[in-house]
C-alpha cells in the first residue's frame, strides 16, 4: 500500500480505514483497527500496518481506505489481499 504526493511528506499522508477487514484485523503497531482509525505512509512504510488472519479457511480479504493530503480526501479505495492457507 503507497501513496505518493510530491507536495506532502509520507508522515502527512494520512490514511483513513473506511470499512474493515472480513477475515481478520488490519492493526496499527499491534493493536486492532477499528472504523475511521488513521495512519501515515510513514507508519507503513516503517512496518506498522500489519494483518492477522483470523484462522478461517478464507484465501482472500479487504478493507477500504481513504487518503488526505492536508488539502484533498480521495474517494474510498479497497486494499485486497490474497492469503496462503497452510492446512
Amino acid at each position: 500500500l503507497s501513496a505518493i504526493d510530491a507536495d506532502n511528506t509520507d508522515s502527512t499522508l494520512r490514511y483513513t480505514i473506511t470499512s474493515l477487514a472480513s477475515n481478520g484485523m488490519v492493526r496499527i503497531n499491534g493493536v486492532d483497527a477499528v472504523l475511521n482509525s488513521t495512519f501515515t505512509q510513514n507508519d507503513i512504510d516503517s512496518g506498522l500496518i500489519t494483518y492477522h488472519h483470523n484462522g478461517s479457511e478464507t484465501v482472500s480479504d479487504s478493507f477500504g481506505f481513504t487518503v488526505f493530503d492536508r488539502l484533498t480526501t480521495t474517494a474510498s479505495q479497497n486494499f485486497s489481499f490474497t492469503i496462503n492457507p497452510v492446512n
